[in-house]
């Protein structure tokens, strides 16, 4: 049980890291939102340009909440292998542990 609680742990892991580098590839090359900030700056009180950025800053707080929910996937994966390695390092020290006794 351990080890298969140790393999989906590192899948949890990998994927969650995954995902949290890919959204935050996304975040820092987020063009649009940069864009958008810019023109706001420039043209303060202007309706249009405040649309745009409100557009483009909601776009932007839901790639950073996809960056953050794959560290938190990860954080889970890191969590369940580490439990799961904590239980294997305990069977083997104590054999009794896993039921034997039966």
């Amino acid at each position: 049980m351990a080890r298969l609680s140790k393999a989906v742990g590192v899948a949890l892991l990998a994927v969650g890291l995954a995902v949290m580098v890919g959204f935050m590839a996304f975040v820092l090359r987020d063009e649009r939102f940069q864009k958008a900030a810019m023109y706001k700056e420039r043209n303060p009180g202007n309706v249009m340009y405040e649309g745009q950025y409100f557009a483009a800053f909601t776009v932007h707080v839901f790639l950073i909440g996809g960056a953050v929910c794959g560290g938190l996937v990860a954080l889970n994966g890191a969590t369940l292998w580490l439990a799961a390695s904590a239980v294997a390092r305990l069977e083997r020290v104590d054999p009794a542990a896993r039921g034997s006794e039966r």
